[in-house]
Parts: structure tokens; C-alpha cells; sequence
């Protein structure tokens, strides 16, 4: 099966990645990693995994546990005719660590975000996004942080005796601080690499003198990310810094569903070129192979459809689709990378978020019976409950701490966490777009269902405009808290729908506060 008609059956862009499949002997034989195209198992456009004949995927949401764990994620046969799926984990993964312990990863991390400091751009962004100065200051060494292009080299040189010798920057920092050289070793990002250098003569900048570096090599860790932009840190439930996702500063787009009206002669040529970064999009025509020419262009707003008119004789329409915004700060491919599940968000209220993971405030506030928030989305959880716990009028009882995962399909995560924490009800909050994708609403549903059968006191959030519960609560909505197995609840709305008013006004209802 080729690409496009890969392409054609995930409704999307897929893109090659580096993992062999080893169900053929043709070594050269790759999985597609979704890049726009939809995920049959979570319903996302990013991150997860096909083969190469569309009959397997592997979903790097799913927690499911009847799943065989390849690759990080979890196997799916789409069909019966799928041949049994071996070899490629250990192909490409024998040289893995599992992760750190949570203190080493903590301790690394925050050395990751002192290296990658955030960004002035990424702090407005932080700002237009409605935190306070205070709010994104919260964590100190534990908070947001940038991937900008050279900001830390892996690789320095210094001189000695004369002679110029590389050595690693990652080594010489843990080394002053007193930590191993092999410190980065199963921390998400870090994997190592190996250089050879030979004998050079460079001038030194300084003294203008000339200087030889020696001929030699080098094992040296290196931390990366997938893409520039924004670290956003995933805390347990002890304010301990896990991993890291990354948020890019341009969301990648592709044409999907193009048509051309009428259909092109034999031997016409017309392509879509966009610029992710600016949005413009321009259509190139060509006839028998000749030089391209532009033939319109335009600014891309949104995913609602572009029909562009050329020469006013024919037509070119498609939709834009927008690529992932956050991907995991992840080394599992790489050699000596870290290899684990990623983690789930722990966002406590400001006043918990400030304690340090060996203060004995936390310890017993981890043990108080308490409400917890779930959603979709590490930035998404930070934000909401600063903004709850700030800008709310909140009856007693009413818990302002969240809990994230990466998707709605990875909701079996919620459930030791929240007995660690001690929870004993739950806002299930997720983005009120739910009811239009069939995948999201069905995996809410079970997770309703679960937390109900295991005992939690159920409510699902409910507001108006905004599609997430950040941005609902940054806004000032009304947030209606419905309890989808209370009878009695259900007869009251009934009986006022019955009367002609809004079924919801019975709810019980957070009000932000009057300023």
C-alpha cells in the first residue's frame, strides 16, 4: 500500500519515521507517524504510529493494558489478516535506559530549564494566555522554560597546555554541582552521541594566536527536544519536574481534500505551497513540465475551506489542516535514550504548587481528602487551576487542583493518581468539542463510568463560549458542575425544561468574581 493511499484511508498527512518494520525482509521498510491524519484508536493527528500497510498502529495515548506495549505506546491490529508484530521494539530500542528515579529526573530537569531560560516571546505568550507574572514565577526552578537554536552547546573547547581539547558541557555542569557524569542517564531528552575530531588549526579570538586542537574522540550526552519552542513541565504529585512537552511557535499546515474545477488537462500541474510560520499559501501551475508560475495566493485564517479563483476560469479549493501544537520532549529512539511511560500533569493550587517536594505542608496535604479537576492537556491544567483558585467565588469543598493527561483516550492514568492523592470526588473537564468527535466522546463516557463504578462522586463541567476550561475560566464563564447519576438532579432539570426554562439553571454553578 503507498503513502497517498495511507494517506487516503487516515484522512491525513502521514510522514516517514526512522522505526523499521520487521515484519518484511526488506530492511529499507518503514512506519508512518501521524502528521495530520487521524489516529483510528485516540482520535489525535500527531504522535502515534501505522505501518506501511495500514492493518497496525501503534497509539501513544492508549493506556490499554490488553494492548502489547511496542515502542512506547500500545499495538492495535486493524484488521485479522495482520501478521503477528515482532522484532522492531528491540531493533530499535536494545540501547535504551529505563527513566531515573523521580529526584534524579527532578534534579536534571531543573538543570534543563536553567540552561533553556524562557523565552521574552514565550513569556508574552504565557501573558496573552492569562497568567499573571506571578503565576508563571510560581514554581521558580521548576517552571517554563524555551528551546531556541544554540542557546546551550553540547560540545565546548578550552585550551590545555597550549593545545585545544573538546569536552562536554552536560559532564563539566553535573560535575561542578557535585552529580555523577552520568547524571542525564534515563531522563526524557538526553540520549548520547559520539564525535570524531581531527588535528585543526584555528586563531584564537583573543590573543589572535593560532592554537591546534587535538585529534580525538568523544561520547558525549546531548538533550534535545523534537522542536523549538516552549518547555512545558509535567509535575508528580510531590512538585517534582518528570519530563517535559514541548509547545512549537508555529503549528505546521497542509492542504488536505484539494480539488480543482475542472479537472486539470493532461500534462497541467498545480501545487499548494504554504508557510507554516506566516500562514501564506500560494498555488504554483505548470504545463508539460515548464517553469511554475504563480497563480494564486492567499492568507490562511483558520481550517474552514479555501476556494481560490484562477484567471477566473477554474477553481482550486482545499482545507488547511493544522499540525500538533505540543510534542513529548522524548529520547526512546535514541541511543542510551530513556525509555518509560510519560508522565500525567499534577497542577496543585498555587499555594501547594509553591512547596518543595521534601516539605512536610505537602506530605500531609497529599493525604487530605480532597475534589480534583481532570483534563486534557499539561499548560491547560496551570493554567485553570491558577485562574480558578484566583479569580472564583468557590463554595467549601470545592477542590482547585488538576490533574492532566495527553489524551482523553489515556484516562486509565487518572485512576492511581487520584488514590494517591486522596481524592474522593471529581470535575471531569474536558473541551466542550467532545460531543463531535465519536472517539473522545466514547473514551469520556468510560471514563465517567469508571470513576462512578470505583466510587468517586462524578461531575462533568459545562460552559457556554470557549472550547477549553482554561480559557473558560481566564474568560469568567459560568462553569455548571452537572452529576451525571444523581436522580434527583436529573428530575429537577427535567421539571424545568417542562416549564419553558434552560434545563442547566437548576446546576449547581462557580461564578467568577464580581471586579
Amino acid at each position: 500500500m503507498e503513502t497517498l493511499t495511507l494517506e487516503q484511508k487516515f484522512h491525513g498527512h502521514l510522514t516517514q519515521t526512522t522505526m523499521k518494520d520487521t515484519d518484511y525482509k526488506d530492511k529499507n521498510v518503514y512506519w508512518f507517524a501521524f502528521s495530520g491524519a487521524q489516529c483510528p484508536i485516540c482520535g489525535h493527528h500527531d504522535w502515534c504510529m501505522v505501518n506501511v500497510t495500514g492493518t497496525k498502529v501503534i497509539c501513544m495515548r492508549s493506556d490499554d493494558e490488553k494492548a502489547p506495549q511496542v515502542a512506547n505506546g500500545r499495538l492495535f491490529h486493524l484488521d485479522s489478516q495482520a501478521v503477528e508484530f515482532t522484532g522492531a521494539e528491540q531493533q530499535e530500542f536494545n540501547n535504551t535506559v529505563d527513566f531515573a528515579e523521580p529526584k534524579i529526573l527532578d534534579t536534571v530537569n531543573r538543570l534543563v530549564l536553567a540552561t533553556h531560560k524562557l523565552s521574552e516571546k514565550h513569556r508574552e505568550g504565557l501573558l496573552r494566555r492569562g497568567l499573571t507574572e506571578e503565576e508563571i514565577a510560581l514554581h521558580g526552578s521548576r517552571g517554563f522554560g524555551s528551546v531556541v537554536p544554540g542557546a546551550f552547546p553540547d560540545l565546548k573547547s578550552q585550551r590545555n597546555d597550549g593545545f585545544l581539547k573538546m569536552y562536554s558541557t552536560w559532564e563539566a555542569l553535573f560535575q561542578r554541582l557535585g552529580l555523577p557524569k552520568t547524571a542525564w542517564q534515563g531522563v526524557p531528552g538526553f540520549s548520547q552521541k559520539h564525535a570524531d575530531f581531527k588535528k585543526q588549526l584555528f586563531k584564537d579570538k583573543n590573543t589572535q594566536e593560532t592554537v591546534l586542537r587535538e585529534e580525538g574522540s568523544l561520547d558525549y550526552p546531548v538533550f534535545e527536544s523534537p522542536t523549538d519552542g516552549m518547555l512545558i513541565p509535567y509535575y508528580n504529585e510531590n512538585n517534582q519536574v518528570l519530563g517535559f512537552q514541548v509547545r512549537v511557535d508555529h503549528q505546521s499546515i497542509i492542504a488536505k481534500n484539494v480539488e480543482n474545477s475542472p479537472k486539470l488537462d493532461k500534462g497541467t500541474k498545480r501545487t499548494i505551497i504554504i508557510n507554516s510560520d506566516t500562514r501564506e499559501y500560494r498555488i504554483e501551475q505548470s504545463y508539460y513540465g515548464r517553469d511554475p508560475r504563480v497563480v494564486a495566493q492567499g492568507k490562511i485564517k483558520d481550517e474552514k475551506p479555501i476556494v481560490a479563483s484562477i484567471n477566473g476560469v477554474s477553481k482550486c479549493s482545499f482545507n488547511p489542516h493544522f499540525g500538533g501544537k505540543y510534542f513529548w520532549v522524548s529520547s526512546a529512539k535514541k541511543h542510551l535514550g530513556a525509555n518509560g511511560k510519560m508522565p500525567l500533569q499534577v497542577a496543585y493550587n498555587p499555594t501547594v504548587a509553591q512547596l518543595k517536594p521534601n516539605d512536610e505542608k505537602l506530605k500531609q496535604y497529599i493525604k487530605q481528602p480532597k475534589q480534583i479537576w481532570l483534563t486534557e492537556g499539561g499548560l491547560k491544567a496551570l493554567v485553570a487551576t491558577a485562574k480558578l483558585s484566583s479569580n472564583y467565588v468557590l463554595p467549601e469543598g470545592t477542590g482547585t487542583d488538576f490533574l492532566a493527561v495527553a489524551g482523553v483516550s489515556s484516562y486509565r492514568k487518572f485512576l492511581p493518581m487520584l488514590k494517591k492523592l486522596n481524592a474522593t470526588s471529581v470535575v471531569v473537564a474536558f473541551d466542550m468539542d467532545f460531543q463531535a468527535n465519536v472517539q473522545v466522546s466514547q473514551n469520556l463516557k468510560k471514563l465517567v463510568n469508571e470513576l462512578h463504578e470505583q466510587g468517586y462522586k462524578v461531575q462533568v463541567a459545562y460552559w457556554l463560549n470557549k472550547k477549553g476550561i482554561d480559557d473558560a475560566l481566564v474568560a469568567g464563564e459560568e462553569i455548571k458542575l452537572r452529576n451525571l447519576f444523581d436522580e434527583e438532579e436529573k428530575r429537577k432539570m427535567q421539571e424545568v425544561k417542562a416549564k419553558g426554562l434552560p434545563a442547566t439553571s437548576v446546576l449547581p454553578t462557580l461564578l467568577p468574581k464580581k471586579h
